[in-house]
């Protein structure tokens, strides 16, 4: 058996990470209530360390939620935890994301949800193409 960290340790950490931001808990007062330092939040968020059965029920309740609010959906032990799911659930973690999708989730008009997304897109393909022609003038 792997020693360490794993997908697991990181999807816990994952969701540890935006049920804080979702009570707009910082860090140091997450740690400050768990009696941890911060920067031991930070690797149980980044899944660098992993976090012990007490530990995890002290998180539970100062977060107010179950201990299950961590396994429920869980990705398998055998599944690696990447791709657009994981990158999906860090942006909508960010400032950002949080206000992209609150605002987003305010527009009634399909229509218009629509034409956000379209324009999203070209401008990621837009961006795309500068990144390629950086490279590629880089190298040159």
């Amino acid at each position: 058996m792997k020693k360490g960290p794993d997908a697991v340790d990181k999807e816990v950490g994952q969701l540890l990470k935006r049920r804080r931001k979702t009570l707009s808990v910082s860090q140091q007062a997450l740690a400050g209530r768990l009696g941890i330092t911060f920067q031991q939040v930070q690797k149980y968020e980044k899944g660098a360390n992993r976090v012990s059965a007490g530990r995890l029920r002290d998180m539970a309740i100062v977060l107010d939620v179950p201990v299950s609010y961590f396994f429920d959906g869980l990705v398998s032990a055998s599944k690696q935890a990447s791709g657009p799911l994981s990158e999906l659930t860090e942006f909508v973690t960010t400032p950002d994301g949080r206000s992209l999708v609150g605002s987003f989730s305010r527009i009634g008009n399909a229509g218009i949800r629509r034409a956000l997304i379209s324009l999203v897109e070209k401008l990621a393909d837009l961006e795309m193409v500068k990144e390629s022609n950086r490279n590629a003038t880089a190298q040159s």
